[in-house]
């Protein structure tokens, strides 16, 4: 009994998992190419990101014809005064010319 206790207090309680080698550390993975957040295309060579113009664009009889909004990421309708709407519109990939 006496040996079992010398072996069993003379043995290491902290469990030997693999031990990770310097060559088989993980390469550092290639790094993915940045996309637009709003189409989740991505972003051609020479472009860099930039940050999201957000114009509101009046949807109304007067305010036709609206510029620019064919080349907007998004657009939403949104409520607006008296009953008419107006257009939110958001650009990333291409600022509006007017």
């Amino acid at each position: 009994m006496s040996a079992l206790m010398l072996v069993t207090a003379c043995s290491n309680s902290t469990p030997q998992g693999p031990t990770a080698s310097p060559s088989s550390t993980p390469s550092a993975s290639p790094e993915e190419p940045d996309t637009w957040a709003m189409t989740g295309l991505r972003v051609p060579e020479g472009r860099s990101l930039q940050p999201i113009l957000t114009v509101k664009v009046d949807n109304t009889a007067s305010g036709r014809p609206q510029l620019g909004v064919n080349d907007a990421d998004l657009v939403v309708q949104e409520s607006a005064e008296g009953g008419s709407t107006r257009l939110a519109t958001f650009f990333e990939s291409k600022s509006p010319e007017l």
